[in-house]
C-alpha cells in the first residue's frame, strides 16, 4: 500500500489508524494522520491508539515505512504501542515535533 496524501482519522474505540499484517508493506509519503482519544485503557499507548501499527504475529514479515506526512498525537519514530523506541521512519528521514503533539516527517 502506498499513501501519498489525504487525511486519515480513526473514529471510535478499538482501532489503530493504519494497521499492517500478512506480509504487507505500507509506504507513507504524505498526508495527515490523526490518532483520536480512546476511552479504553490500552497498556503502552497513553490511552490513545496508534496512528501506525503492525499486527504482533506479523512483525517479522510486515513493515511500515514513513517518508513524509504530519502525525497528530503520534510520533512515528517512537511508537510506544509496538515498544518504546520503535521507529517507522525510513532511513534518511526524521520525525520532528513542529508543534506540541504534532510530528512531521521530512528528509534528514
Amino acid at each position: 500500500v502506498t499513501i501519498n496524501n489525504g487525511t486519515f482519522v480513526n473514529h471510535g474505540d478499538g482501532c489503530d489508524l493504519i494497521y499492517a499484517s500478512n506480509g504487507a508493506t505500507v509506504e507513507i509519503y504524505g498526508g495527515e494522520f490523526k490518532a483520536t482519544e480512546n476511552s479504553k485503557e490500552v497498556p503502552g499507548t497513553k490511552n490513545k491508539f496508534s496512528a501506525l501499527n503492525i499486527k504482533d504475529k506479523d512483525r517479522k514479515n510486515s513493515k511500515i515505512l514513513v517518508y513524509g506526512g504530519k502525525f497528530y498525537g503520534f510520533d512515528p519514530s517512537n511508537n510506544v504501542s509496538e515498544g518504546e523506541g520503535t521507529n517507522f521512519v525510513a532511513e534518511g528521514y526524521k520525525s520532528v515535533e513542529t508543534s506540541e503533539g504534532i510530528w512531521e516527517v521530512m528528509q534528514a
